[in-house]
């Protein structure tokens, strides 16, 4: 794990080719899954069940369990759910609780590493999902 090494800090505006966007996850050590729901905003586009579920991480979230990255989440109920079969991190509910998250991630660093990849790979992995969804596609065609 790297430590207080500010050169891994990455502050980009553009969009990342997913390989490249791949190896900064792959590179991290915690994954942060911070997005807030804003209530009754009807001039949102963002107001989607996905949304209000999950939040607009669900993809990042993937990569993060893919590559083991312990995760902190902010107040996510899909999180919640899943953090009842997996350790994979911790479901916070206020932003002055992330340094306690963060520190027992630290204790307990490959544990939840492990849990991460346990999720990914019982829930998450595309392959689970491919043959059925081919089979649905050749039905419609």
């Amino acid at each position: 794990m790297r430590r207080k090494n500010l050169g891994n800090v990455i502050l980009s505006t553009k969009l990342l080719e997913s390989k490249e966007y791949e190896n900064i996850i792959a590179s991290a050590d915690i994954g942060l899954v911070l997005y807030k729901q804003v209530p009754n905003n009807k001039n949102s586009k963002y107001t989607q069940k996905n949304i209000k579920t999950i939040g607009l991480s669900s993809g990042k979230f993937s990569y993060y369990m893919k590559y083991g990255l312990p995760v902190v989440t902010l107040n996510q109920n899909s999180y919640s759910e899943l953090l009842k079969h997996y350790n994979f991190g911790f479901n916070i509910n206020e932003f002055t609780e992330m340094p306690e998250a963060i520190n027992k991630i630290l204790l307990d660093y490959d544990f939840y590493s492990s849990e991460a990849k346990r999720l990914f790979n019982e829930r998450l992995k595309f392959d689970l999902y491919w043959p059925n969804l081919l089979n649905k596609i050749i039905n419609i065609i």
